[in-house]
């Protein structure tokens, strides 16, 4: 195969992974899609970054009018999640799979597992937690038995420390249900 073969190849075949995209977002809602402002090249050589290109449009596209399973919707995030993640995959794919997936959002929020999630006791009235999950977490935190109480967002595979006022034993909740619960040591820090 020539130089013009592979690149010709390569373009088709992200083409092809692009349109399977646009596919599964039409599953979701049909008027939603890839902004015909942008033609195939630009599509395919421009990193979108922050700038998510999805347009509305006044008639549906392409949608599968079957019964599709039960969890379908999470099986698209799930596809959308995997693509936007793998850092072997072309940037403008990561891209246009991850401003796809923000249209899932408030539908199917992101999987996180409550396992990936840890508190420790640092100091004093402090805690640390540590996000081993690929997307943002909300938890909140409470001193048991007393009215100190707070919500953090964990950044994905990061941690945050926070200060409690109250000296007592701290819970970490995700979603409502208590995950970690951690003494305070009443240790001084340094």
């Amino acid at each position: 195969m020539n130089d013009d073969a592979t690149v010709d190849a390569r373009f088709l075949a992200l083409e092809a992974r692009i349109a399977s995209l646009e596919v599964l977002l039409a599953q979701y809602n049909p008027v939603f899609g890839i902004a015909a402002s942008l033609d195939w090249q630009q599509r395919l050589s421009t990193p979108w970054g922050n700038v998510c290109h999805i347009s509305t449009f006044s008639s549906g596209g392409y949608a599968f009018r079957g019964p599709m399973p039960k969890d379908y919707l999470k099986r698209i995030a799930a596809r959308f999640d995997t693509t936007a993640r793998n850092g072997s995959e072309a940037s403008v794919l990561r891209d246009i799979a991850g401003c796809m997936r923000d249209f899932l959002h408030s539908e199917v929020p992101p999987q996180v597992s409550a396992n990936l999630i840890t508190m420790t006791y640092v100091c004093d009235n402090r805690f640390r937690v540590r996000n081993g999950n690929a997307d943002w977490v909300d938890v909140a935190y409470g001193v048991y038995q007393t009215d100190d109480k707070g919500d953090l967002a964990v950044p994905p595979n990061g941690e945050i420390t926070f200060t409690t006022d109250s000296t007592g034993t701290t819970r970490l909740s995700l979603s409502g249900k208590v995950i970690q619960s951690k003494a305070n040591l009443r240790t001084a820090c340094p």
